[in-house]
């Protein structure tokens, strides 16, 4: 095993504990008071952190081609300005996924 493969299944064991640490807080009898001390604000910033992740996940690694990684990264901007704008995770969603699915039929078009 190289120290890439030690790391990565470090990583995803102390993620999988602390997961578990936190869901298992809202089952345990005494978990509940403990889950009551965490801060509204630090639980407003889960879904955009975590929205967040998963888009640069999925602009960051390794695409087919050059066309479809510019075609994603002009509906990140794009979706961007739309979610500063309208302060909604649906209509960025449908905008972004929308748009998406407009600039790939378009390529494809355009091949035959």
């Amino acid at each position: 095993m190289n120290s890439h493969n030690v790391v990565l299944a470090f990583s995803v064991l102390l993620l999988g504990l602390i997961t578990f640490c936190y869901r298992f807080s809202f089952i345990h009898p005494k978990g509940r008071k403990l889950a009551e001390n965490i801060p509204p604000s630090f639980l407003a910033f889960l879904a955009p952190t975590t929205f967040s992740a998963i888009i640069a996940n999925n602009l960051l690694v390794s695409q087919s081609n050059s066309v479809e990684f510019q075609q994603k990264i002009i509906v990140a901007l794009l979706s961007l300005i739309v979610a500063y704008f309208t302060k909604s995770i649906i209509v960025t969603l449908i905008f972004g996924l929308g748009l998406l699915w407009v600039l790939q039929w378009q390529s494809w078009v355009i091949l035959f």
